[in-house]
């Protein structure tokens, strides 16, 4: 048995149920009127049966505590993001890179997340850009692995 990934698996499944309404439906409205988002999502959600509009917020955290605490590297970290549900995350590339930028857990991290929604770190029509800046070929993968 690996202890870390068991380790992660209970970290991810204790920080279900973090995210307030605002957060969810900041991200909801991105994945609507988002051209990636909405394919991205669409894997998500349909195609992995993703449980919850807080799901990608809380693969970013999982990794973050995971970073933290020396289970994993950054680099193992951005991997596991990047492979997780086979490439269909971009937000939580975006949230565990700021997240590391940050340094911290922030107080209130799901008012620390939807700020980055008003400050213009997610924004509508610039999450493949953003994405592909932090790992370069993000988008590509996604779309050679859900080609239709």
């Amino acid at each position: 048995m690996d202890s870390k990934a068991v380790l992660r698996l209970f970290i991810h499944e204790l920080l279900h149920g973090f995210s307030n309404e605002k957060l969810r439906e900041a991200y909801r409205n991105v994945y609507k009127n988002d051209e990636f988002m909405k394919k991205t999502n669409c894997v998500l959600f349909v195609k992995k049966s993703s449980p919850s509009d807080e799901e990608e917020f809380v693969v970013a955290l999982e990794h973050f505590v995971s970073y933290k605490n020396g289970l994993i590297t950054k680099e193992e970290a951005n991997n596991s993001i990047f492979n997780y549900y086979e490439h269909c995350m971009p937000l939580a590339v975006i949230v565990f890179n700021e997240l590391v930028n940050y340094g911290n857990i922030p107080t209130d991290v799901s008012d620390w997340i939807l700020a980055l929604f008003s400050n213009g770190v997610i924004e509508v029509n610039e999450i493949e850009n953003k994405v592909n800046e932090i790992i370069p070929g993000f988008s590509n993968k996604f779309f050679e692995t859900w080609a239709d």
